[in-house]
Protein backbone atom coordinates (compact mmCIF):
# COMPACT_ATOMS: atom_id res chain seq x y z
CA UNK A 1 0.00 0.00 0.00
CA UNK A 2 1.44 3.29 -1.23
CA UNK A 3 -1.20 5.60 0.48
CA UNK A 4 -0.17 6.00 4.22
CA UNK A 5 3.21 5.88 6.27
CA UNK A 6 3.25 5.81 10.02
CA UNK A 7 6.93 5.43 11.71
CA UNK A 8 9.18 6.40 14.56
CA UNK A 9 12.31 8.06 15.03
CA UNK A 10 14.13 8.56 18.56
CA UNK A 11 18.12 9.44 19.13
CA UNK A 12 17.82 13.29 18.06
CA UNK A 13 18.03 15.83 20.33
CA UNK A 14 15.63 18.69 21.19
CA UNK A 15 15.68 21.29 18.93
CA UNK A 16 17.24 19.30 15.99
CA UNK A 17 15.55 19.79 12.50
CA UNK A 18 14.91 16.87 10.35
CA UNK A 19 14.39 16.61 6.84
CA UNK A 20 11.93 13.68 5.47
CA UNK A 21 11.38 12.25 2.09
CA UNK A 22 8.06 9.83 1.90
CA UNK A 23 8.55 8.27 -2.09
CA UNK A 24 6.80 5.98 -4.21
CA UNK A 25 3.66 7.29 -2.48
CA UNK A 26 0.24 7.13 -4.73
CA UNK A 27 -0.49 9.91 -6.70
CA UNK A 28 -2.33 12.15 -4.18
CA UNK A 29 -0.73 15.93 -5.32
CA UNK A 30 -4.54 17.36 -4.65
CA UNK A 31 -4.40 16.39 -0.96
CA UNK A 32 -1.72 18.41 -0.02
CA UNK A 33 -2.34 20.93 -2.11
CA UNK A 34 -5.09 21.28 -0.41
CA UNK A 35 -3.21 22.07 2.96
CA UNK A 36 -2.86 18.48 4.10
CA UNK A 37 0.15 17.95 6.21
CA UNK A 38 1.22 14.93 7.66
CA UNK A 39 0.94 14.56 11.72
CA UNK A 40 3.42 13.60 14.39
CA UNK A 41 2.87 12.86 18.31
CA UNK A 42 5.79 12.85 21.06
CA UNK A 43 5.40 9.56 23.45
CA UNK A 44 2.74 6.61 22.51
CA UNK A 45 0.63 9.30 25.24
CA UNK A 46 0.94 12.07 23.17
CA UNK A 47 -1.84 13.67 20.74
CA UNK A 48 -1.42 13.91 17.33
CA UNK A 49 -0.73 17.56 16.13
CA UNK A 50 0.43 19.02 12.50
CA UNK A 51 3.82 19.34 11.82
CA UNK A 52 4.99 22.71 11.79
CA UNK A 53 7.70 22.69 9.13
CA UNK A 54 7.72 23.20 5.64
CA UNK A 55 6.50 20.62 3.27
CA UNK A 56 6.21 20.04 -0.81
CA UNK A 57 5.48 17.20 -3.05
CA UNK A 58 6.44 16.32 -6.69
CA UNK A 59 5.32 13.31 -8.90
CA UNK A 60 7.74 11.19 -10.29
CA UNK A 61 8.06 8.23 -12.54
CA UNK A 62 7.87 6.33 -9.12
CA UNK A 63 4.83 8.18 -7.73
CA UNK A 64 4.46 10.79 -5.43
CA UNK A 65 7.38 12.25 -3.39
CA UNK A 66 6.14 14.42 0.07
CA UNK A 67 9.04 16.47 1.22
CA UNK A 68 8.89 17.75 5.08
CA UNK A 69 10.71 19.35 8.08
CA UNK A 70 10.01 18.75 11.56
CA UNK A 71 11.99 20.38 14.38
CA UNK A 72 12.44 17.97 17.27
CA UNK A 73 10.45 18.39 20.60
CA UNK A 74 11.29 15.10 22.58
CA UNK A 75 12.32 16.13 25.89
CA UNK A 76 14.72 13.36 25.67
CA UNK A 77 16.66 11.30 22.92
CA UNK A 78 14.94 8.14 23.94
CA UNK A 79 11.42 9.13 23.62
CA UNK A 80 10.14 8.52 20.34
CA UNK A 81 8.61 10.78 17.84
CA UNK A 82 5.78 9.68 15.53
CA UNK A 83 4.70 10.79 12.11
CA UNK A 84 1.53 9.31 9.91
CA UNK A 85 0.34 10.49 6.91
CA UNK A 86 -3.01 11.29 8.62
CA UNK A 87 -3.98 11.60 12.45
CA UNK A 88 -4.38 7.82 12.85
CA UNK A 89 -8.05 6.76 14.07
CA UNK A 90 -7.85 3.77 16.00
CA UNK A 91 -10.22 0.88 16.93
CA UNK A 92 -10.76 2.18 20.59
CA UNK A 93 -11.69 5.48 18.75
CA UNK A 94 -14.41 3.92 16.43
CA UNK A 95 -16.23 2.33 19.35
CA UNK A 96 -16.13 5.52 21.63
CA UNK A 97 -17.44 7.57 19.13
CA UNK A 98 -20.38 5.63 18.39
CA UNK A 99 -21.32 4.80 21.84
CA UNK A 100 -20.80 8.28 22.84
CA UNK A 101 -23.16 8.71 19.77
CA UNK A 102 -25.69 6.28 20.48
CA UNK A 103 -26.18 7.48 23.95
CA UNK A 104 -26.79 10.98 22.36
CA UNK A 105 -29.35 9.85 20.23
CA UNK A 106 -30.80 7.66 23.04
CA UNK A 107 -30.66 10.47 26.11
CA UNK A 108 -32.75 12.91 23.27
CA UNK A 109 -36.63 12.25 23.05
CA UNK A 110 -36.64 14.53 19.71
CA UNK A 111 -33.34 12.82 18.28
CA UNK A 112 -35.09 9.10 19.59
CA UNK A 113 -37.81 10.08 17.21
CA UNK A 114 -36.12 10.84 13.90
CA UNK A 115 -32.76 9.15 14.11
CA UNK A 116 -32.73 4.93 13.79
CA UNK A 117 -29.64 4.01 15.41
CA UNK A 118 -28.60 0.19 15.21
CA UNK A 119 -25.74 -1.69 15.99
CA UNK A 120 -25.07 -5.57 15.25
CA UNK A 121 -22.07 -7.87 16.24
CA UNK A 122 -21.06 -10.05 12.70
CA UNK A 123 -18.30 -11.21 13.76
CA UNK A 124 -15.06 -11.06 15.29
CA UNK A 125 -11.49 -9.84 13.58
CA UNK A 126 -8.30 -12.12 14.47
CA UNK A 127 -7.52 -9.91 16.90
CA UNK A 128 -10.93 -10.83 18.86
CA UNK A 129 -11.97 -7.29 18.07
CA UNK A 130 -16.03 -6.62 16.97
CA UNK A 131 -16.63 -6.01 13.54
CA UNK A 132 -20.17 -4.54 13.59
CA UNK A 133 -22.87 -3.63 11.24
CA UNK A 134 -24.26 -0.20 12.37
CA UNK A 135 -27.09 1.37 10.82
CA UNK A 136 -28.11 5.05 11.09
CA UNK A 137 -31.18 6.26 9.34
CA UNK A 138 -34.00 9.11 9.45
CA UNK A 139 -37.00 7.28 11.27
CA UNK A 140 -39.22 9.20 8.79
CA UNK A 141 -41.91 7.18 6.37
CA UNK A 142 -42.36 9.91 4.08
CA UNK A 143 -39.53 12.42 3.96
CA UNK A 144 -40.69 16.04 2.66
Amino acid sequence: YRTWFYFAVKGCERGKLLHFHIKNMNFQRSLYASGLKPFYRVGKEGKFKRVNGKISWNNGSDGLQVNFEHQMSAKNEDEYTYFSFVEPWGYEDSINYFSTYHEKIKKSPRMSEEIYFHRELLGYSKEMRYIELITITGKTENPK
